[in-house]
């Protein structure tokens, strides 16, 4: 990543919870109701934390998912999915509509108003001017998004893998608090990428200039 780009970066970082939100709700959701023994949620808190490429990457490609079962089954009325909870009001959760050109229009409604057991991650239809759980869908989405987990958290190990080098020095750039954003020093070029997997006990060393060494796997 070009340091050209870094500033944008790390305004989208600190602005974008949805995908914080996302895991958390998500994981309170499933454990309610007892859905699929090895989650999403579960894939994503394995690995901690997903970079902002893959977090972006990861949301393109629900829409995609929500939009063409919505298309799929477009005989069952519109359909809803509950992307988030409101990081202000806990008891408002925030919808968007499962259709082409339409998925950035967002309808909030109280808690109270989603039928019992749904939650973030469940898709919903409007019937007589209330929202019903669409348990087929949910748990047919649920798949999906799964696996595309699966094969996001696949490709962003490698590529952080391949940023990793023994016995290269990195310069930390940005010290956000959970990840720091890196430049190899010792390749002696201007990409900059997101290290999500920085040890906790070196985090408040790592302030902007700070250079750090990866040797036997881990920075020091």
């Amino acid at each position: 990543m070009n340091l050209d780009l870094f500033n944008n970066l790390i305004n989208n970082t600190k602005e974008d919870n949805v995908i914080q939100s996302f895991i958390k709700e998500l994981g309170e959701f499933l454990e309610n109701t007892k859905k699929a023994p090895v989650s999403i949620v579960q894939k994503i808190q394995d690995e901690r934390k997903l970079t902002t490429e893959y977090r972006d990457k990861f949301n393109i490609e629900r829409n995609k998912i929500l939009n063409s079962y919505a298309k799929k089954t477009s005989d069952k009325g519109t359909m809803y999915y509950v992307y988030s909870k409101n990081s202000k009001k806990d008891d408002i959760y925030n919808l968007c509509i499962c259709e082409e050109g339409k998925s950035h229009e967002i309808n909030t409604v109280k808690e109270n108003q989603l039928p019992k057991g749904a939650g973030v991650a469940s898709v919903l239809r409007e019937e007589n001017g209330k929202y019903v759980l669409d348990k087929e869908a949910t748990e047919e989405v649920l798949e999906q998004l799964t696996q595309i987990a699966d094969q996001l958290l696949e490709e962003q190990t490698q590529q952080l893998n391949a940023y990793r080098i023994e016995g290269h020095s990195y310069e930390v750039v940005e010290n956000l608090g959970d990840r720091v954003f890196l430049i190899d020093i010792s390749a002696n070029n201007c990409d900059c990428f997101e290290e999500i997997d920085f040890p906790e006990d070196l985090m408040e060393q790592a302030t902007e200039g700070t250079i750090f060494k990866y040797i036997k796997g881990k920075y020091q």
